[in-house]
């Protein structure tokens, strides 16, 4: 296996990233995951908007040998001893649960939590129990996105900021002082989008003014610190996270040119932005960032995790473009920028035959298969027996399911009994005589996202999900009905012909294009600013790209793959973009 190609399969696992439901795991191997994560996402309380779940801005600590998980507008947290499965535990009365962005960090052997546009710290030693208590501060701020950090040394420092206009911010607290602060703030990044052309407006960074820089994040690593940051914008696609790195935790910080280090445009579901760094029990680093889905409302957003490793010279890379597609968590110390995570299974579904007993409106049985978690097919109703069947063209051998549902027509808040899904799903060789593959009709968990991995892969051309339960107040629908498995043809030939155009007169924009490769269903766009180094990857449907997004003063290397049902194949030649 060429150099290339085994860092092909480590990003494609190494890209995957970790759901909350799985079906089997083993001693040997650690759970499979996907994003976006699969948890209880909470419905809005904002009765005068669409209904919508929510969550965003998270960060994971680690404690007392448990994961915990805070997001925004979630009205608590989850709990996990592997990062796979998760527990859902509510936070007290008249906590601040409705505003944005917690922060949490673990303070004299509690963990502190802190939130946008709050005055209040809340402290607990046992956060299983959902206890917490609210402790005297004299910290005078409401800071919005606000990231709490602890130095080895014990000293505390807040970073915060989120504006189109103003920079992100730190100054140093004291904890035995009730957090009071020592000196006053201190400017730490600025926005430079005139430089920077990720941090543009725009969702595909088009507009020449500036983003919303925000959600501040810092971790140590190697005596450095990075502090990280989101632009530009969470209701885009290109959402992502950039990182400036220091000797001192307010500064002087210098901007690492590999940024956005998280980023994730292509695929399933796109956005990795404002997010939080950690390292789990073995010594691997992740990133939890947002991710999009804006079907009802601009802020309907997901969470997402990416494995996230430093090269030797200390640059920060989060791997994101296959994570919404099936990977092993690992249960051991690995090299993410060499090991591959990765299931090796291909996207069968997509843009395959699909029909329904029923479609509602606009949003017909196709909208099931086209790899978009902004688009759905929605039965006319929520009753027993609407059924959605898709032809995969020929037999497959299918390993995993990944069913993501999209709460058409249900009116439901904050409070309200939440949608559960009650279903099965069927296979069959030849449309007529089918097999049960999978029974959820007794189904009591709220599951939005959930991957389901056989636990004998399957062989069969058609497979049709139907709903097993009347359902109250809503219909039976379905963003995407994602099969993976593996499928009997040939591999799509090396991409050939790449050219890249870059703007001379302004460097931050690109054109990509390639010559088309017959049976390919999509290619990968992999780029960074060294040659062995193209960490940063884009699944694409189409052979061209187009945008403003590079970072000017600094070179760039191209590579592009093809893939289909069979899976992937061989790499391009790097092509440079001075």
């Amino acid at each position: 296996m060429g150099k290339n190609r085994k860092h092909f399969y480590f990003r494609i696992a190494a890209f995957m990233v970790l759901p909350l439901s799985m079906l089997c795991a083993c001693a040997k191997s650690g759970p499979i995951a996907i994003n976006p994560i699969d948890i209880n996402y909470r419905f809005s309380q904002m009765k005068n908007e669409p209904p919508r779940r929510e969550a965003a801005d998270p960060e994971i600590i680690l404690y007392k040998g448990k994961y915990y998980l805070f997001a925004s507008k979630s009205g608590g947290y989850w709990s996990s001893d592997d990062l796979a499965s998760f527990k859902y535990i509510k936070f007290p009365k008249n906590f601040p649960t409705e505003n944005y962005a917690p922060t949490v960090a673990e303070i004299n052997g509690e963990i502190v939590f802190f939130v946008s546009g709050h005055d209040s710290f809340w402290t607990t030693s046992a956060p299983e129990s959902g206890e917490w208590k609210r402790i005297k501060v004299d910290y005078p701020r409401r800071d919005t996105d606000p990231a709490l950090f602890k130095d080895d040394d014990g000293r505390v420092y807040i970073y915060f900021g989120c504006n189109p206009k103003d920079p992100i911010m730190g100054v140093e607290v004291d904890p035995k002082n009730n957090y009071k602060m020592i000196g006053e703030p201190v400017e730490l990044i600025g926005h430079e989008f005139k430089t920077n052309g990720w941090e543009k407006s725009g969702g595909n960074n088009q507009d020449d003014r500036s983003g919303w820089n925000e959600g501040a994040n810092m971790i140590k690593h190697g005596g450095k610190y990075y502090l990280q940051y989101a632009a530009p914008g969470t209701q885009w696609r290109n959402y992502g996270d950039g990182v400036y790195v220091s000797d001192s935790p307010l500064g002087k910080f210098v901007y690492q040119k590999n940024s956005p280090f998280s980023a994730k445009r292509g695929g399933f579901i796109g956005g990795a932005g404002h997010g939080g760094t950690f390292k789990d029990k073995f010594g691997n680093y992740w990133h939890v960032a947002s991710m999009l889905v804006g079907i009802h409302h601009g802020f309907e957003r997901r969470l997402g995790l990416f494995p996230t490793f430093f090269d030797e010279n200390g640059k920060m890379y989060s791997l994101t473009e296959f994570t919404d597609r099936p990977f092993e968590i690992p249960q051991k110390k690995i090299d993410f920028s060499k090991k591959s995570l990765s299931k090796n299974w291909n996207i069968l579904s997509y843009k395959k035959g699909a029909k329904a007993t029923s479609e509602f409106g606009d949003f017909s049985a196709k909208n099931a298969v086209d790899e978009k978690i902004e688009t759905f097919w929605s039965a006319n109703t929520g009753n027993k027996g609407e059924r959605l069947e898709i032809d995969l063209g020929q037999v497959c051998k299918i390993s995993a399911l990944h069913i993501n549902f999209a709460d058409e027509g249900f009116n439901t808040y904050d409070g309200d009994p939440v949608p559960i899904y009650r279903y099965k799903v069927l296979a069959s060789k030849d449309g007529k005589n089918w097999v049960q593959i999978l029974d959820e009709s007794e189904n009591q968990k709220d599951s939005p996202h959930s991957l389901k991995v056989l636990k004998n892969p399957h062989k069969a051309r058609y497979v049709a999900i139907e709903n097993s339960a009347d359902m109250d107040g809503g219909k039976f629908s379905i963003s995407d009905f994602r099969i993976f498995g593996s499928a009997n043809m040939q591999k799509p030939a090396k991409v050939e012909n790449i050219t890249v155009l870059r703007d001379s007169k302004d460097p931050r924009n690109v054109e990509i294009s390639w010559d088309e490769v017959e049976n390919a269903e999509g290619y990968v766009l992999r780029y960074g600013i060294e040659k062995d180094k193209l960490h940063t990857a884009y699944t694409l449907r189409e052979n061209k790209l187009k945008g403003s997004f590079l970072n000017i003063g600094a070179p760039y290397f191209f590579t592009v793959e093809a893939f289909n049902r069979a899976g992937f194949g061989k790499v391009s030649d790097i092509k440079e973009a001075k």
